[in-house]
């Protein structure tokens, strides 16, 4: 479990290139599974920010109503409030 939470932390903090974090990781004793749980557990709120900020974006394109444009203000928040 301590392998999960190390990945899940370097993942979340960017401390390394994705390289480096990947060679560390294969060279140290942390388990394929314990690696793989914690970087899609790090991950995923990265890829749920930029894929609402994406889909705003389509919707402010799509009908630009100050109710889109408000949504896509809230978007950026949420991004610049979690880096």
């Amino acid at each position: 479990m301590h392998g999960v939470f190390a990945v899940l932390v370097v993942r979340v903090i960017p401390v390394a290139p994705f390289t480096v974090v990947n060679m560390v990781a294969g060279a140290s004793h942390i388990s394929f599974r314990d690696y793989m749980l914690g970087t899609l557990l790090g991950m995923t709120p990265v890829i749920l920010a930029v894929t609402l900020f994406a889909d705003r974006i389509a919707a402010v394109l799509r009908d630009p109503s100050p109710s889109t444009l408000a949504m896509l203000a809230a978007a950026i928040a949420s991004i610049e409030l979690g880096a």
